[in-house]
Formats: structure tokens, sequence, C-alpha cells
């Protein structure tokens, strides 16, 4: 009982770390605490960085070569993000050493490209071969106005893209179509450029003896006619293709009239995420990484199995809600 001059504790409200990113469950119903979602985020955006930083092996002129991106096209729109939290981390995860010079970071470009845009004429008898040839060359000659020095899409015309190493990021992999189409789509826009292409979410699970992705991107939603569902990527759906008035409209997305609030807010929590690298966020390296133990000493400002452990103890507390 309260004496007359005591008053009542008043109930602590915890503020949210973030405003859109946050715990959940993943496509086979076991739990993942904000904790592992911030892990999984910067280990799989330091696997981007670190392909733009130390190339990637691809065959190119009938050989395979280590190239290195002087190109990063990110497919709209949920690819976007990841462009955004490239650039958060790149000055903390680029260095090969925090306090080594930062590498140059290769020059970001956004393409509008999916699967069911493209799959009624690249496959028209549905036998799930995307064949790119089938594209007409207004539409590809589109494709190279983007990026025309004189914004002109004809092949003689100059162009950034040309004689350059291409890197197409795609946000997660379900059957890998969409990036297929993309990098098809820009070897035959590009000839003269080496094109490859990367997810950055791609993990695979099985449920009810069917293969789905393990996951989704906190901020991905299926593309609807519900204009709402637009929200939260910075950019809109493509522009309508009847109502197109000129075929680059066909590969990029559209503006909101106003700022998208619901964007600023995950741009917002990208940038924090970004922020606790190695403080009250852990990193863990790119499984590629050579140096992966001394990163994550570096990095993190303690002994590499300390990292470890903690980590461990996340995964664990996060195992007893599954």
């Amino acid at each position: 009982m309260l004496m007359y001059n005591q008053m009542a504790p008043e109930k602590q409200t915890e503020i949210p770390k973030y405003q859109i990113l946050h715990e959940r469950r993943r496509i086979d119903n076991s739990f993942q605490s904000l904790e592992e979602v911030e892990m999984q985020y910067v280990q799989l955006t330091d696997r981007l960085i670190n392909i733009m930083t130390n190339g990637r092996e691809v065959i190119a002129d009938g050989e395979y070569k280590t190239v290195v991106p002087s190109k990063v096209v990110f497919l709209d729109k949920s690819a976007r993000p990841v462009a955004w939290l490239t650039r958060e981390l790149w000055d903390t995860l680029a260095p090969e050493k925090p306090g080594d010079p930062i590498p140059k970071k290769p020059d970001f470009k956004f393409l509008n490209i999916d699967r069911n845009q493209w799959k009624d004429i690249l496959d028209p008898l549905k036998t799930g071969h995307y064949d790119v040839s089938r594209l007409g060359e207004e539409e590809i000659e589109g494709l190279r106005s983007i990026f025309g020095k004189n914004h002109d899409g004809s092949f003689d015309a100059p162009n950034e893209l040309d004689d350059q190493t291409i890197m197409i990021v795609d946000e997660v992999r379900a059957s890998g179509a969409t990036l297929n189409i993309a990098t098809d789509m820009l070897k035959r826009a590009f000839p003269t450029s080496t094109v490859f292409g990367e997810h950055w979410m791609g993990q695979m699970t099985k449920v009810n003896n069917v293969e789905t992705m393990l996951d989704l991107p906190i901020w991905y939603k299926d593309t609807t006619n519900d204009p709402k569902t637009e929200l939260g990527r910075g950019v809109g759906n493509r522009r309508n293709p009847l109502l197109a008035t000129h075929p680059s409209q066909l590969f990029l997305s559209t503006r909101f009239p106003e700022p998208d609030q619901q964007s600023l807010r995950l741009r917002e929590d990208l940038r924090r995420l970004a922020k606790d690298v190695g403080k009250n966020v852990l990193y863990i390296p790119d499984r590629e990484r050579e140096n992966s133990d001394e990163r994550t000493e570096l990095i993190n400002q303690r002994p590499a199995r300390e990292v470890y452990l903690a980590r461990r103890a996340i995964v664990e507390t996060s195992e007893k809600r599954r």
C-alpha cells in the first residue's frame, strides 16, 4: 500500500531503437531478433562491398578474370535501400583495415527491371527461359539513352556505361530470373562492357517441402495497384507502358510529387545502423573475407573470440523463441 506521500513509479516506456527495422518472424516461422537483423544486414552488405573493392571472378572474353566494378546498378525499388546502406557503411567497411585509405566507391545507378514486367515478351510460350533477343531495338536504345552523354540512345553515341565493368544488384533471390533478365539486357545494350549480377539476400529454405526464400528485406512490399505499397523506398513504380512517351520510361521508377516520408524514416534507420557498427552492433565479416578475424577485432575493438561468443549468445536467445 502506498503511503500518502509516496507516488507510484511511472511505467517506463521503451523507446524503439528504429522506426522501420524490427525483430520479426522469417518465412519458415523462425524468430529473428533485432540484433540478428542488424548483424545480418551488415554482413550481407559487407559481401557487396568486398566485391566492389576486391572484385569477383567472372568469365570475360572467354576466360576467367577477377574484375572490380566501375559501375553498380541497383534494381528498383527494393534494392534502392541496399544502395543507401552500402553508402552509409562504405567508409567503415571498404578499407582493408581501419585507418587505411578509403577506396573509391563505384558509381551507383538505378534501373527498374523485374521479371513480371517482361516475361510475356521474353518467354511467350512460358517455358521458363527468358530470351532477351526478343526485345526490340527501340527498347534497347531507350535503355542506352538513360546513360547517354548526349541523351542519345543510338549505339554510336557516347555512353557512360560503355567499356565499363558493371555489377547489377538485386535485393533478394527467388528464381534468379529478374537478375538474369537485367544482366542479359545490359549485356545487349552495352556489349563492350563486362556485366555480372549479385543478390544481396539469397538464403533459401523449405516450407512444406517446397523450396522458398528464407528472408525478405523488412522494407520489401509486393507490387500492387495500391499506391500505398509503393511507399518506403523513395520512388514509385514505372510509368504505365500505355502512357510512356519514351522507351526509357520502361526502365525507370517514377518520382513522387512529395517526399516519401516512410523512405526518409528507413534511411535514418540505416544511417543509425551503420553508425553503430562495431559499437552497439556486432560486425561479422563476409565469409569470403580473407582477413576476417583481423577485421572482426579491429572494427569491433575487442578479441574475435569475444565477438563470436556474443554472436552465439544472441542466436541462442533467439532460438528459445522459435
